[in-house]
């Protein structure tokens, strides 16, 4: 079994963040099926966990049973950043996610309030909300539906990509992007759990701490030896070709 996350666990967190009554009631429904279905695979023979944290969930479910992590597959063979600084920070996701949202409003109404360096929001279908908390904010500009020639551009040329999130669910693929693509990563803890990437990015925990991360990262150009660190780093359990090889290998004992 391929697992994707705790998906029981995914579901009953965004029902404690819905105020939508129909769409808490959905989220809890959703959570309770996918909890039911998890506890169904006794005949599996291996678990293979997108996340360090997923697989000790597994494992409790199924102590018998193989479990590794295998990260992610992605498109990157290796790390594309870029040297040197940019001038802005960046959000980027799917702006009309709930738990985006809530992201993305944090660095609005708590973060970028704060600070005048130029900060782009740029994803999917902006919320009502998030436009008009980038229309308060002059030095903010959102850039809704980008292209992926864009959204590259975008990702390349920030000096830092600030992505908290609130809700641990196994791994998120626009931290690998930002990794593999982009320069510095201010983020949560809930962000980095179960990756085993957390020498790669500043951590924050609240507003306070990610201004103080964002005005000292303005001043330091992202360097050859950042991504050789980050190179090193990646190759141990983020390789697609060492990752299918895990696969492959366990599918023929």
């Amino acid at each position: 079994v391929r697992i994707h996350n705790i998906e029981s666990d995914y579901y009953r967190q965004l029902a404690t963040k819905e105020s939508n009554l129909i769409k808490k009631s959905y989220y809890n429904i959703e959570s309770s099926l996918l909890d039911h279905y998890e506890r169904t695979l006794t005949n599996s023979d291996a678990f293979f966990s997108l996340s360090m944290e997923d697989e000790k969930h597994f494992y409790s479910l199924y102590p018998k049973a193989k479990h590794q992590f295998i990260a992610p597959f992605h498109p990157y063979a290796m790390v594309n950043s870029l040297t040197g600084s940019g001038n802005y920070c960046l959000y980027h996701g799917n702006l009309s996610h709930p738990e985006n949202i809530e992201a993305c409003l944090f660095l609005l109404n708590n973060v970028f309030t704060q600070i005048e360096i130029p900060f782009i929001v740029a994803g999917k279908n902006p919320s009502d909300s998030i436009i008009s908390a980038c229309e308060r904010l002059n030095h903010c500009q959102l850039i809704a539906n980008p292209s992926v020639d864009e959204m590259n551009r975008l990702i390349a040329n920030a000096h830092i990509h600030t992505m908290p999130t609130f809700q641990q669910s196994g791994m998120k693929l626009k931290l690998l992007y930002a990794l593999f693509c982009g320069r510095h990563i201010v983020t949560t803890p809930q962000m980095l759990a179960g990756t085993g990437l957390n020498d790669l990015c500043t951590t924050a925990t609240d507003a306070d701490s990610y201004i103080s991360a964002i005005n000292n990262l303005m001043k330091v150009d992202f360097s050859g030896a950042e991504i050789n660190k980050r190179s090193t780093a990646l190759q141990e359990h983020y390789t697609n070709e060492a990752n299918a090889h895990k696969i492959t290998t366990w599918m023929q004992l």
